[in-house]
């Protein structure tokens, strides 16, 4: 589950730097927004 929840943070941060992006919600859109959400939520949870 920790793995799962590392992947996606990684995944995000690595979105983000592709678009030379800060790391912060205003930058992210929508759908990344929700798989940082959701991480935290499974983190939170666990």
């Amino acid at each position: 589950m920790i793995n799962g929840i590392q992947d996606c943070v990684c995944q995000i941060l690595s979105i983000s730097e592709s678009r030379h992006l800060p790391l912060s919600y205003p930058d992210l859109d929508k759908a990344e927004k929700q798989k940082l959400e959701q991480a935290l939520e499974e983190l939170k949870n666990n």
